[in-house]
């Protein structure tokens, strides 16, 4: 309940535990007791309508009628109205970012993460308390430079000075979050003009975090990883191009068609976008004989290809870390996305560009600005200037996990556990009479009908 306590100076404090049970204190100043005692019980009375989510008592809908504005303005800072049509100076940062989260309720929980690390430097610099209508176009610009500062970086990634602010795509990033936040209080009439608006935002990635991840390095992780899904779970990031985690975990086995030798990959972060929600990927032979061996473990009925580390605290990339240092390897940045960039490297060394899009799940642009890289390999092609040396990097590596004696095919042919478990993969049965191409990417253009039938046909 809340409670009333006076200051030495007689002043009056109304204590009492919001609804997100956190104690608050609103200051009366010269009240009685009686008085002050009678505003703690309207107060509560608000808390507990909050809380149920109800329209608050009729004796306290008339007791704010009364509110004069400097004690409606301490409710407003303290959560418990909302300001008063046209009493917008009243307005904090806190008041409407929580706000603006709260009815935000449509995005994914990643970018409600990512918006909470603006609305932390937004409020840290500013201070929660301060009134939208104060922040100016100059204060906007100061707290921009404050992010490239080492104290209004929030985290420390590996290799960079105490000192160093966030990297500048960061500061881009949260400064088109905060132009965002701020759009949406013009929109609501809180203040006239958006403050942020005009601030230079690098949209570049940040090229010290970029990684290729070799195929001899990603090999050297596999032997190092302790079971088949986890082989399994870096496979499909390495030799895939999903996302990790939410791509790989949406895997089912309904979704992964033998016969064709595709996969249908679900896309929870674009799945707002009509036609984006999936996309098909090919089940590339350096995939095979980890999606084999999970396959034969899997238990009948099973839905989900990954069945263990699903909790939200299995934390796969710490994880990914210590399976890096058991390799032997160091600890590049951005795990998961990194090995992913590098299968979009490699398919763009193989196919048209819009055919990498496609497959890796991105658009040609956002691939030539943040995961095709330049290696090493691209370097000893240019030195060597030969038509050997002009070959995709890709085959001329052995792939990691060898495909003798694990076919796809062969495991469609012999084994669909039940019918809940055969899904979009019911074209599998007779299986013997099918042709397969050789092992490696699949060719841009269909040439079966070019190879002779001793290449094609399919021994078990």
């Amino acid at each position: 309940m809340a409670s009333v306590a006076s200051d030495p100076d007689g002043k009056k404090r109304v204590l009492f535990v919001a609804q997100d049970g956190r104690r608050k204190t609103i200051r009366l100043g010269k009240f009685t007791l009686q008085d002050a005692r009678a505003v703690a019980r309207y107060i509560q009375g608000l808390v507990d309508a909050r809380i149920g989510g109800v329209t608050p008592a009729r004796d306290v809908v008339s007791w704010l009628a009364g509110v004069g504005p400097k004690l409606w303005e301490k409710m407003v800072r303290a959560g418990l109205v909302e300001a008063r049509p046209g009493d917008v100076a009243s307005v904090t940062l806190k008041h409407h970012l929580d706000n603006y989260m709260a009815r935000r309720g449509d995005v994914k929980p990643g970018t409600q993460i990512h918006w909470g690390q603006t609305c932390n430097c937004l409020l840290t610099y500013f201070g929660p308390l301060r009134y939208l209508a104060n922040i100016t176009v100059g204060d906007a610009e100061d707290w921009q430079r404050w992010l490239r500062t080492g104290e209004g970086r929030k985290m420390r990634y590996e290799g960079r000075e105490v000192g160093e602010g966030l990297a500048p795509a960061t500061v881009g990033k949260r400064t088109r979050n905060a132009i965002q936040f701020f759009k949406d209080a013009v929109k609501r009439n809180l203040i006239p003009k958006n403050p942020f608006e005009g601030l230079k935002c690098d949209k570049g990635t940040n090229k010290q975090r970029i990684f290729f991840v070799t195929r001899e390095m990603a090999s050297r992780v596999l032997d190092a990883l302790p079971d088949s899904e986890w082989r399994l779970i870096f496979a499909l990031s390495r030799f895939g191009g999903l996302r990790c985690p939410s791509e790989t975990l949406s895997l089912r086995w309904q979704d992964i068609n033998w016969s064709t030798g595709k996969m249908l990959v679900h896309v929870p972060k674009l799945e707002r976008i009509a036609g984006k929600g999936t996309r098909l990927v090919p089940i590339f032979p350096e995939l095979k004989p980890y999606l084999n061996a999970v396959w034969e473990e899997a238990k009948p009925g099973s839905p989900f290809v990954i069945r263990r580390y699903r909790s939200r605290n299995a934390n796969l990339r710490t994880q990914l870390l210590r399976y890096l240092a058991l390799a032997g390897l160091p600890k590049w940045p951005k795990p998961f996305t990194n090995l992913r960039a590098s299968m979009a490297t490699e398919l763009a060394a193989r196919f048209p560009a819009h055919v990498e899009a496609e497959w890796v799940g991105h658009s040609e642009k956002i691939a030539r600005e943040h995961y095709l890289q330049v290696t090493e390999a691209d370097f000893a092609r240019a030195l060597a200037g030969d038509e050997k040396a002009a070959q995709n990097p890709a085959q001329q590596n052995e792939e990691p996990g060898g495909n003798e004696g694990n076919s796809v095919l062969e495991i469609a042919k012999n084994r669909q556990k039940n019918d809940d478990f055969r899904g979009n993969s019911g074209g599998c049965d007779g299986m013997q009479g099918k042709r397969v191409g050789v092992l490696g990417f699949e060719p841009r253009t269909s040439a079966l009908s070019e190879l002779r039938s001793s290449q094609l046909s399919y021994t078990p």
